[in-house]
């Protein structure tokens, strides 16, 4: 599974969600984990949490999961840079489309404007209408 897939999942929450988001799942296997967290954040690892992590990780598996912990450099993309990319890559978007727009474009040769920012629209939860 996708490790930002298996850190969703998880119920994690605070310092605990914190760590998670900023690691990589190194291996995994039936009865052990290993996760590289962001060296940048180890002052937040801490045996509370360590034993947080290893109770999340059980309950996600279905069985007992010893989690080991290294510091480091993430080995790939970490769910938290994923989700500063991916909301970068929704401000571009959304700034192309505004940019493209004929309203836009007029109001803002009319005013001599500039379209500093815009905020992408949230995407709609399952079932709701826009």
């Amino acid at each position: 599974a996708d490790w930002a897939d298996m850190v969703a999942a998880m119920p994690a929450a605070g310092v605990t969600a914190m760590i998670l988001n900023n690691a990589n799942l190194l291996a995994r296997d039936a009865d052990r984990w290993k996760i590289r967290l962001d060296d940048g954040h180890a002052s937040l690892l801490n045996d509370k949490r360590r034993q947080e992590i290893a109770a999340l990780a059980s309950d996600l598996e279905g069985r007992a999961v010893q989690v080991e912990f290294e510091l480091g450099k993430p080995a790939e993309e970490t769910p938290a840079q994923r989700k500063s990319r991916l909301r970068a890559q929704g401000q571009a978007e959304a700034m192309a489309i505004a940019l493209r727009d004929d309203n836009v474009q007029a109001l803002l040769a009319e005013f001599g404007g500039k379209l500093e920012s815009v905020r992408p629209r949230e995407p709609l939860a399952q079932g709701q209408v826009s």
